[in-house]
């Protein structure tokens, strides 16, 4: 499985609107899931509306804005770098500015896949696709091994279906940002 989710970000490795509401001058916060793959949305509920946060990596953030110091620059949050992971995979970050008041956050993120570790355990993977991890264990196997015929037919069949996946799950990295506008949405 872990092989496929680092393949793309596939739609069906999502989790959506997931919450957590900011601490007016708290500049630095830990997400709670440890599963936590990658952030895909942010976004920030105030009076009224909603908008995304804009996301930037932290050399952008200081290349942009150099002499910042956060407690000198409250107000509502516009943007976020993330700033590392815990020891527990917990992914942490900051918003700029720094909250001026209790802030709903939404955010959506990719899930990195579970092992599977009993006979009872389901894949994440539609149902179509789930014999490519007995493909790709057969391959595995058989590479251990060492007979090259099984291997290369299991890796043959692995990769056939994960470009068949591929096809049926193009989902473009801009999607988010063509099909859902956040910026001054109405929220009733």
């Amino acid at each position: 499985m872990r092989e496929i989710a680092k393949d793309r970000t596939y739609p069906f490795f999502i989790t959506y609107s997931s919450t957590f509401n900011t601490v007016a001058g708290t500049e630095e916060y830990t997400l709670t899931e440890t599963n936590n793959q990658k952030l895909e949305t942010v976004r920030i509920t105030t009076d009224g509306y909603r908008r995304r946060l804009t996301p930037v990596r932290y050399d952008e953030f200081r290349a942009t804005y150099p002499g910042v110091t956060y407690a000198l620059n409250p107000g509502t949050p516009n943007l976020y770098y993330t700033t590392g992971r815990t020891t527990t995979n917990q992914l942490k970050m900051k918003f700029y500015p720094v909250p001026n008041a209790v802030y709903a956050i939404e955010y959506d993120y990719y899930v990195a896949p579970t092992a599977m570790a009993t006979d009872t355990d389901v894949p994440v993977l539609p149902p179509l696709y789930q014999d490519m991890l007995i493909d790709y264990a057969m391959w595995k196997a058989y590479e251990h091994e060492r007979e090259p015929n099984m291997t290369a037919y299991f890796q043959q069949q692995w990769q056939s279906k994960l470009l068949q996946l591929r096809s049926d799950y193009q989902y473009p990295e801009t999607a988010e940002r063509l099909n859902a506008q956040y910026e001054g949405e109405e929220v009733e």
